[in-house]
């Protein structure tokens, strides 16, 4: 039989491997639901939001103030629009959607391709050239992480009919209802 001290050592030595355990696990950053939220979204209130016209871009970078905060982008073009893809970035596919992954550095690219699974490598297409005389400003999804992982703050930069109830749906399809957000804070809407 086990003495008292030995019993309560294996008790703490159990939860510090729990606490650690969970505590790596939340520090996850769930590219796959965001990028299965954004299609199923998207797709489901747009005929030309499919795999054969539509590309997805997912890019990561760092916030300038904190290099340990991340923010993640993810945004959708057509392969007859204009636009450039980077000889540094990656092109995945996800679902039958190829996946421009782009980031800042080498480190944050490896995150976010760390954390997206069931992808697999794909080929590289062509887009046609900027013009100069076009302003091309594509809406996105923008997720603020803090230093824990966590979103922080969410923005969609997209068109949306009801702004106030579009960010909403699109909050509760995500799981992060009490994240702020930039259209409650547009609309000085705290709830």
């Amino acid at each position: 039989m086990m003495d008292p001290v030995q019993i309560l050592n294996r008790i703490l030595f159990l939860c510090v491997i729990s606490f650690t355990t969970l505590s790596c696990s939340a520090q996850k950053i769930n590219v796959n639901n965001i990028v299965d939220t954004y299609i199923d979204y998207y797709s489901s209130r747009n005929k030309i939001f499919n795999p054969s016209k539509t590309f997805l871009q997912l890019g990561i970078d760092n916030e300038e103030d904190n290099l340990k905060e991340k923010n993640i982008h993810i945004n959708n073009n057509c392969f007859d629009c204009m636009g450039k893809i980077n000889e540094k970035d990656s092109i995945i596919e996800y679902r039958g959607y190829k996946v421009v992954i782009y980031a800042n550095n080498v480190e944050n690219k490896n995150i976010l391709l760390s954390n997206f699974k069931n992808t697999k490598k794909t080929n590289a297409f062509f887009l046609n050239k900027f013009d100069d005389n076009i302003i091309n400003d594509v809406g996105s999804w923008t997720f603020n992480y803090n230093e824990n992982a966590k979103i922080s703050f969410f923005c969609n930069s997209n068109p949306m009919k009801n702004m106030k109830e579009d960010m909403k749906e699109i909050k509760q399809k995500l799981g992060i209802q009490n994240v702020r957000d930039c259209v409650s804070a547009l609309l000085n809407d705290t709830k």
